[in-house]
């Protein structure tokens, strides 16, 4: 976090434009305890604008929102307009892919792609939103929205899309292996390996368990690509690969942060979920922090080319 001279006039503090990029450098590897240092440079930026973080989260979430209740309206209506939830019918897996009839599959499939693609756009923006307060001490609201702008969406959209397809084929690969598996066994479903109840209901779980263990480098190429793209356009292949690097020469800075944030937001659920008002936007600002901390630590070196 940079330090500033609280006697010094309000216009000395506007060192960048709030969307400027500082030098994009090849990712680096910093020490475990920045881990606990980006929350905390995160709570620092919280506290410059916290009624402005708070209604740039409540944008963000409300366009999820949006997005997923019209996931669920749409699964509702296919299942009332085929006649599948009559009185006694008992209603398909929604959470298996393989269960699902065609229809259903392709239309949560689609609404699957657009959530990850919005959700890309608007992780960019709050990158933006956090750089404004870096930059000038305010947050601008407007920042919201840069991920949406012609120069960005497309990459951030591709790069969202990519994620989306390539988790849903992941899970879809797994379900049908375990399925193989269990079938070869003789058995109706993984639950029956369970002696007790609470073992079936783990063995159920297991190909879920799976396929985000095997999903964490889709995640690590996605976690810093959209700051990479709204703060220096980088193409898809490089933000996915940076990100990547990133994240793998992180591990255990990463780690820690993880622990923290996750204690955190327990913590913050606590008081009838009021903690999370501060929570949430300052592990958002923190994930700017570390970006800025792992991709422009320095300035006069030898910028990347992607």
């Amino acid at each position: 976090m940079q330090d500033h001279n609280p006697f010094s006039p309000p216009g000395a503090r506007l060192a960048r434009e709030p969307e400027a990029g500082g030098v994009l450098l090849e990712p680096r590897g910093v020490p475990v305890s920045h881990g606990w240092r980006w929350i905390a440079d995160g709570f620092a930026l919280f506290r410059r604008s916290p009624g402005m973080w708070l209604l740039a989260l409540l944008i963000f979430f409300a366009v999820l929102i949006a997005l997923t209740t019209g996931m669920s309206m749409g699964m509702m209506a296919y299942f009332l307009a085929g006649g599948l939830l009559q009185a006694g019918a008992e209603p398909p897996d929604v959470s298996r892919w393989s269960q699902l009839p065609l229809g259903l599959a392709v239309f949560m499939f689609v609404m699957s792609v657009l959530v990850q693609v919005a959700t890309a756009a608007m992780q960019g923006g709050l990158m933006c939103t956090a750089r404004s307060v870096d930059a000038t001490g305010e947050l601008d609201l407007g920042q919201v929205f840069c991920g949406l702008r012609p120069s960005r969406l497309g990459r951030l959209a591709l790069g969202g899309g990519l994620y989306a397809v390539a988790y849903v084929g992941l899970q879809i690969a797994v379900e049908a292996g375990y399925e193989a598996w269990v079938r070869s066994l003789g058995l109706e479903s993984l639950a029956d390996l369970g002696a007790t109840p609470v073992q079936a209901a783990l063995m159920s779980i297991l190909p879920d368990l799976t396929a985000l263990a095997l999903a964490l480098p889709l995640m690590m190429a996605i976690f810093y690509f959209p700051a990479l793209v709204v703060f220096h356009e980088v193409s898809v292949p490089a933000g996915f690969r940076m990100s990547f690097v990133a994240c793998l020469r992180n591990v255990l800075p990463l780690f820690w942060y993880g622990i923290v944030a996750m204690l955190l937001l327990i913590l913050g659920m606590l008081p009838l979920l009021l903690g999370l008002l501060v929570v949430m936007p300052v592990l958002v600002a923190s994930v700017y922090c570390s970006y800025r901390d792992i991709f422009e630590y320095g300035e006069g070196e030898a910028a990347v080319v992607a």
